[in-house]
């Protein structure tokens, strides 16, 4: 409950903007008023304007909630990423791998690494996976899944190489270590800046442009039947 309480100092200055910002608003409409700087006739014609707005677009948005169909097939999304490639270069680098972080005291670290290069296989993957259960403070192995790559080195000492670029074009392997941890890094894949979002990164992103588009043309459909009918 401590932690929901406000400050008395914190309380009063609060009351104090609200009346601050109360007397001035109260101060500007008197002003207002006093020469007669609106039309009484305009606001009140605004005023029935915006609730006719509201009252419109709470059925509006009730129909298409209640009618819009929210399925979209990979092939949808497939064909509108290839044709708008433009709209998803990226802001910031990505990468497909595997990332681990040990203690450094960690049991056989040296079987670890011959995992990582060998990892393909199904046996090892499995192995690999065991290892980072028992032992890693953290980690990502799958390398289907695009990562980002300034979240994945945030708070490693990969973070302080100066060319973050460099580090992903030649990096296939690596490890540096910290005074707790240990870090692995093995990238399979990568894309930089301005370089074209894969559609797995981006998925989530097209599908809700599809949905807002099919939700406009649905509104626009609906008004123009209201019309009709």
């Amino acid at each position: 409950i401590g932690a929901d309480i406000t400050h008395p100092q914190d309380s009063v200055k609060l009351v104090e903007q609200y009346i601050q910002s109360w007397i001035t608003k109260q101060l500007l409409i008197a002003k207002a008023e006093e020469q007669e700087a609106y039309k009484k006739a305009d606001i009140e014609r605004k005023i029935l304007d915006y609730r006719y707005a509201l009252i419109v677009h709470s059925y509006i948005e009730k129909l298409v909630n209640a009618r819009l169909n929210r399925e979209v097939s990979a092939e949808e999304m497939q064909t509108y990423y290839e044709a708008n490639q433009d709209n998803f270069k990226l802001k910031r680098p990505i990468f497909r791998g595997q990332f681990i972080v040990l203690p450094k005291d960690a049991p056989n670290q040296a079987k670890l690494r011959t995992l990582l290069i060998t990892s393909k296989q199904k046996a090892d993957k499995a192995a690999l996976k065991s290892y980072c259960c028992q032992f890693a403070k953290d980690y990502s192995l799958d390398e289907s899944v695009w990562l980002s790559w300034e979240d994945i080195i945030n708070k490693t000492p990969f973070n302080k190489v100066t060319d973050q670029v460099k580090l992903l074009q030649r990096t296939k392997l690596a490890q540096l270590q910290d005074d707790e941890y240990t870090y692995h890094l093995k990238i399979h894949a990568y894309k930089l800046i301005n370089d074209t979002s894969p559609l797995d990164f981006v998925k989530s992103q097209v599908r809700d442009i599809i949905l807002y588009k099919r939700k406009i043309a649905l509104a626009n459909q609906l008004k123009e039947d209201i019309l009709q009918q």
